[in-house]
């Protein structure tokens, strides 16, 4: 079995960490506008429900509590299918980052 690595843009980390600024009025309390790219706001994970938490999880990786942190089948599973970059592609659909 093989793996790959690749670098990460730093600009991605920059779009991953980026939230919305949010000014306020001089009370200090009344918001007036939020702006950003992108709506997000961290939060800890404490105050996501649980059952979201593993809903999530699941999407991802079903045996995530039970693997030994390598899936050998969700590893081989994107080889039997075409990405969903290719298949838009093929449909002649626009990512929306494209759009």
């Amino acid at each position: 079995m093989a793996f790959a690595t690749i670098q990460v843009p730093d600009v991605a980390n920059g779009l991953a960490e980026a939230q919305t600024s949010i000014v306020y009025y001089d009370d200090g309390k009344t918001e007036m506008a939020r702006i950003a790219e992108l709506d997000r706001e961290p939060l800890p994970l404490a105050s996501i429900p649980k059952h979201l938490q593993h809903a999530v999880i699941a999407a991802e990786d079903r045996d995530f509590y039970t693997n030994a942190g390598i899936s050998p089948t969700g590893i081989a599973r994107p080889s039997g299918r075409p990405s969903a970059a290719a298949t838009s592609r093929v449909a002649g659909r626009r990512s929306p980052s494209n759009t």
